[in-house]
């Protein structure tokens, strides 16, 4: 008895839609059976089992869902007699008892949540023919209380509601400022209405006005009174003026006109205007319970808006009780106002009748709106006409930009570690083309995933924005943290512990196989006599000690050599099931029971961020300009973007290997394998979004829950079986995004369609209310009939939109009094307009089809329902077909987004990323290890360098003046250098030709054109300073003070600018040698000051007999060299962290710099001497 409950469901959230599918073919496979379908939707307290369970599409309506009792006072009385045994002298026992009791159930307010959906939407606006409504999460709400006091003529087939739903203009009820406040105010203190004209005010507070004779107060039913607590709360009431409130309380005649023998208020016609609908939910997103059917009551309006309005204008809704309406209430009172309580209200637009609706709304989506010359049903990118020049220019700069706005991007600002703004290209996840899955890398920074353009000199920071997207929302998440954490400790202690076991072999036994074999080796112990046969009985005892290996720690070859493998048996052990078959491996799926807690807390935080649940949606969405106002959108998902988020997310708590992190490794190799293989129990791959799209229109937040349907077509059986749409929701109250794993040409989708809810559905009071197209106009009122069935045998084929009759047409010039509306008060005429329906359709609907005798509301539901309308969209192919919907609207983009590789995408892929420098790892010789293990190591250690070695040549660009690695990190040790300078060894002759191939002699070796300075910041710029102690970081100026406009007219342009820093030789005792600038090659990073058209990067010296460290500065153009005239005059840079060399007293180096000019196909090495005599000495302290 009273509120009915929903069952919860086991999955919520955005991903329920796969999960419920996936869970039934999980649970149908394990052979249980499912939840008892009476404990399904719509099952109630009293043991209701709740309406028949409907098919995808399917909904039925109910004229009315009572409970079993309504609320008020009411009494119970049990009466039990006891009869003894037969033979027995004893009389019968009558036993009698009575209880009083209350059912509670709202009455001036509405419980949080009991509202689904209103429509009109607040703020928006519709046609004036179109009656508003309320949708109930509460299918017995409308009818927990009693409205009327005389008897129902057939309460199982309708029944009075106590909600109504009323409309009015602002004039009608905005009070005059002298009922509201001053001295002739009708209230005890002055009051201000709200914005839709309702007073908040205390309930006792209203009834006192009603004693005192200032306005009638229906407000309760007198059967029922207010308690004194309840009367000192608050409630929001309307006042309603005398005529008007007589109106929506008067009785009609048949023929239309009002029955003035009338004396009480008679609700009756309400009882039209409340239904039940019975929903299949499929397809409408993730915002519903596990079960596909949902119960809904609905609360229409029988008013209409004004005909005479030329603009919009505003309307309001109420939602007020009439519980006491027909008790407290007479039709000859002459109060000026009558209160009713409002539990919910909302402003809507009523536009005139040449005004944009829904239907215009669904029909401009498939128009194009200038200066777009395409449908708009177009990947998620800029406009066309924004780029399509760019495309088209003879500039390769101007070019490539255009090819990366078509590729999706966007320019950002971006701000380098120096301090300087600048701009980077930037695209989410959601791109335009569908590009290839190239990215397999594991970082330690989010700047190993830049990648630069060198057409544009701009950075693309997309993965590295998305690496350091997914580190940050790990970190911010503590479970996932805490999970990820456990799972490394488990996983290298694990892995720790099986390389022990491997290298000690028969002697190494854990704790638990000591003690499983304890009993037999007593057992052994007994017969040790009849083991031994040798000669000597003295020396049976004496054993060799076995042969371990020296290093069992982690480093130790023994160990760490296995890690990687035993890292990924045990994380493949941790990624299990417990519910697995004997001898059988099974994934965890979210639906078994996991092996390890911790490996389901992160398998499910990472699958969220796979299906971009929590992630902000201006990542997805990189530029506003890419998803304007009504507008639909297509994408595909980035799985490179995918893949730098989670490797992002699972760098964080790393205590070993920073630059080779096997157990990050050993987490997603398991992960994606999951990802990649087909679940025994289910029967397909879990599924992943790789395709979608954004709506962003009004009709989202009209229309909250659209129905989106994707099915697949000619599919096997098993695949039928998943979920169509893996996400659906609202990101945003005019945002819809839409998730799916099959992509347009792949034979899994042909069609998309979107549709409005069906408990959304807008209604109608009739085809058309107001002026006809006749001159002078005429004022009309057009029934429009529909086809309604009572049988289940429905012939195939006919639109159920066909009308099975003519309408039926009044005009108020030549109907003055209609029976089915009221001219005067823009009104409905119940139950006429019923009666009108039920006689029409008994006439015109084929014989047996449409048996009903009763006016119900469940018919006033579905005749009263607008036209709900569906766009479609045909993926199958591409077309340029925009006829709107009446036409197939199609996207002729969809082929580039499902197809093979738009050519500026295969662009895209070839640019390599920078990484930092190769990272060296300490080899061990197999001489080190014993006897047992030296074969065993060495061919593993052979193997794995081998492996890096292509590895690292597959992924990282080697060094060159065209394309140098940033300096991020000192250099190597000497041993492992590698000399990669292009340029010979540096000497001082004069400028000369170095090589080159052309037709024309080569022109003549041009003059140096930079001024070079070094100081080292924090000190003076007369000495570098030595001795101090720590590293310094030296600053270098480079000046263009030379004729460069000469050298642009002779096409030279400057390829690089190396600079040498002699270094001391290493184990020299002594004093360092005289021309000795750096002690060491540690240094730190080097980086530009201000021109960001430079790179400057370090490298060994090409001299092994000379030894030094090259610094050079290279262009970002990829021309092969700069032209500086007009465009650079400084290149200043810094060098970080170096170590100079200690001198006891001031000594001067010479740094040879030289510059390397190219053209005509010509290569010149031009010596800069500027940076001679250089002061290096100890500080004085003063």
């Amino acid at each position: 008895m009273g509120r009915a409950r929903k069952v919860a469901s086991k999955f919520e959230g955005p991903r329920s839609l796969v999960l419920q599918k996936s869970h039934a073919q999980w649970k149908a496979c394990q052979d249980l059976n499912l939840e008892p379908q009476g404990t399904g939707l719509g099952a109630t307290d009293d043991g209701d089992d709740g309406p028949p369970k409907l098919n995808s599409g399917e909904e039925q309506l109910f004229s009315l869902y009572a409970p079993s009792l309504v609320a008020g006072p009411h009494h119970i009385q049990v009466l039990q007699r006891v009869t003894p045994p037969e033979g027995s002298s004893s009389n019968p026992l009558d036993l009698q008892s009575s209880q009083d009791f209350e059912v509670v159930a709202p009455r001036f307010s509405l419980p949080a949540g009991d509202i689904h959906t209103v429509y009109p939407p607040q703020g928006h606006g519709d046609h004036l023919n179109i009656l508003p409504h309320v949708v109930f999460n509460d299918e017995h709400l409308p009818w927990e209380r009693s409205a009327t006091i005389h008897n129902e003529p057939s309460p199982e087939r309708n029944r009075v509601p106590w909600l109504a739903l009323l409309v009015f203009t602002q004039d009608e009820l905005r009070l005059p400022p002298a009922d509201l406040a001053g001295p002739t105010k009708i209230f005890p203190s002055d009051v201000t209405q709200s914005t839709t004209l309702s007073v908040n005010m205390a309930i006792s507070d209203v009834q006192s006005l009603e004693t005192k004779g200032k306005i009638a107060a229906p407000i309760a039913d007198p059967g029922d009174p207010i308690d004194p607590v309840t009367a000192k709360s608050n409630a929001d009431f309307i006042f309603i003026p005398n005529a008007l409130f007589r109106s929506l309380v008067q009785t009609y005649k048949t023929d239309g006109s009002l029955d003035n023998t009338q004396t009480d208020p008679d609700v009756q016609r309400y009882k039209f205007l409340s239904h039940v609908r019975n929903i299949n939910t499929e397809g409408m997103g993730s915002s519903f319970d596990e079960e596909v059917d949902q119960l809904f009551s609905v609360v229409v309006a029988h008013r209409t808006g004004p005909w005479t309005i030329t603009r919009p204008t505003p309307l309001v809704a109420h939602l007020v009780s009439i519980e006491g309406v027909e008790a407290g209430f007479k039709m000859n009172s002459t109060m000026p106002y009558v209160a009713l309580c409002s539990l919910y209200s909302w402003t809507y637009q009523c536009l005139p009748p040449d005004s944009i609706n829904f239907y215009d709304a669904m029909r401009n989506i498939g128009v194009p709106v200038p200066p777009i010359t395409e449908t708009p049903y177009q990947p998620l990118r800029v406009r066309p006409d924004l780029y399509t020049s760019m495309l088209a220019s003879a500039d390769k700069p101007t070019r490539r930009v255009g090819q990366r706005l078509q590729d999706g991007y966007t320019l950002s600002r971006y701000k380098v570690r120096t301090g300087e703004e600048t701009v980077a290209l930037v695209r989410g996840p959601f791109v335009p083309t569908k590009p290839a899955h190239i990215l397999n890398f594991q970082s330690t920074f989010s700047t190993d995933l830049q990648i630069l353009d060198r057409s544009t000199g701009i950075m693309d920071i997309s993965f590295s924005l998305a690496w350091q997207l997914g580190k940050t929302m790990a970190i911010a998440d503590q479970s996932f943290t805490a999970a990820v954490s456990r799972l490394r400790g488990t996983i290298h202690d694990q892995a720790v512990q099986m390389g022990k076991a491997a290298a000690l072999a028969n002697v190494f036994s854990t704790v638990g196989e000591v003690f499983s074999n304890l009993p037999q080796n007593i057992k052994l112990l007994s017969t040790l006599h009849e083991l031994y046969d040798g000669p000597d009985p003295l020396r049976k005892w004496q054993r060799q000690p076995p042969q371990v290996p020296d290093d069992l720690s982690f480093f130790g070859p023994a160990v760490h050599d296995d890690f990687p493998e035993n890292a990924k048996a045990v994380a493949k052990t941790l990624a299990s099931s417990l519910d697995h078959p004997p001898n059988e491996y099974r994934y965890y799926n979210e639906h078994n029971r996991p092996y390890s807690t911790d490996w389901a807390q992160m398998m499910k935080w990472l699958i969220d961020r796979m299906y971009f649940i929590g992630i902000p949606a201006h990542y997805f969405i990189t530029d506003p300009s890419h998803l304007p106002q009504e507008s639909l959108r297509f994408f595909a998902i980035d799985r490179n973007w995918i893949d730098a988020f989670i490797d992002g997310a699972l760098s964080i708590c790393v205590h070993l290997e920073q630059d080779d992190d096997q157990i990050r490794v050993a987490i997603k190799s398991n992960f994606f394998d999951y990802l990649d293989t087909v679940d025994p129990d289910i029967g397909y791959k879990p599924q992943i979004p790789t395709y979608g799209f954004l709506l962003r229109s009004s009709i989202v937040k009209q229309f909250p829950n659209l129905v989106v349907k994707a099915p697949r077509p000619s599919v096997p059986e098993i695949q039928s079986k998943m979920a169509p749409i893996l996400r659906q929701e609202n990101i945003d109250e005019q945002v819809l995004l839409v998730l799916l794993d099959r992509e347009p040409g792949d034979g899994l989708i042909s069609n998309l369609t979107i549709s409005q809810p069906p408990h959304q559905q807008c209604f109608a009071a009739a085809a058309n209310v107001g002026p006809d197209t006749s001159t002078p106009p005429k004022i009309e009122f057009e029934i429009a009939y529909v086809q309604v069935y009572t049988t289940t045998d429905q012939p195939t084929g006919v639109p159920r939109q066909q009308a099975p009759c003519p309408p039926t047409k009044y005009t108020m010039q030549e109907n003055p009094t209609c029976p089915v509306f009221d001219w005067g008060s823009r009104m409905l005429i119940f139950p006429n307009y019923a009666t009108n329906v039920l006689t029409t359709l008994q006439k015109a609907m084929p014989a047996g089809k449409f048996t009903d005798k009763t006016e119900s509301a469940a018919l006033m539901g579905i005749h009263l329902n607008d036209p709900m309308y569906e766009m479609s969209f045909d993926l199958s192919k591409a077309t340029s077909d925009n006829a709107g919907l009446e036409a197939t609207p199609t996207h002729p983009q969809v082929c580039d987004i499902e197809g093979i590789q738009s050519p500026q995408e295969s662009q895209t892929s070839r640019f390599k990323m920078l990484n930092t420098l190769d990272r060296f790892r300490t080899t061990f010789h197999a001489q080190q290890l014993h006897a047992f293990r030296a074969a065993k190591i060495a061919t593993k250690v052979a193997a794995r360098e081998n492996e890096r070695k292509i590895r690292q040549k597959s992924l990282k660009p080697k060094w060159s003046h065209a394309n140098p690695p940033p300096a991020r990190k000192p250099l190597p040790p000497a041993h492992t250098r590698r000399f990669l300078s292009p340029v010979p060894p540096p000497n001082h002759n004069p400028r000369r030709f170095l090589s080159g191939v052309g037709n024309d002699p080569p022109p003549a070796a041009p003059n140096p054109v930079c001024t070079l300075g070094l100081i080292a910041r924090g000190h003076p710029a007369s000495k570098v300073p030595c001795n101090t102690g720590y590293s310094v970081d030296l600053l270098f100026s480079v000046n263009v003070t030379g004729d460069t406009e000469s050298l642009s007219q002779q096409g030279f342009k400057l390829q690089s600018l190396n600079i040498y820093l002699p270094i001391r030789p290493p184990k020299t005792p002594g004093p360092p040698p005289v021309g000795t600038l750096l002690a060491s090659t540690r240094t730190g990073n080097s980086r530009m000051l201000s021109n960001l058209r430079w790179n400057p990067f370090v490298s060994p010296g090409n001299d092994p007999q000379n030894p030094s460290i090259m610094l050079g500065l290279v262009p970002r153009t990829m021309s092969g060299g700069e032209d500086l005239y007009q465009r650079d005059t400084e290149m200043g840079f810094i060098m970080n962290q170096v170590d100079i060399a200690e001198y006891e007293v001031d000594s001067n180096v010479d740094l040879y710099a030289e510059e390397i000019w190219v053209a005509g196909g010509y290569r010149f090495q031009v010596p800069n001497l500027s940076l001679n005599g250089i002061t290096v000495g100890p500080v004085v302290s003063e």
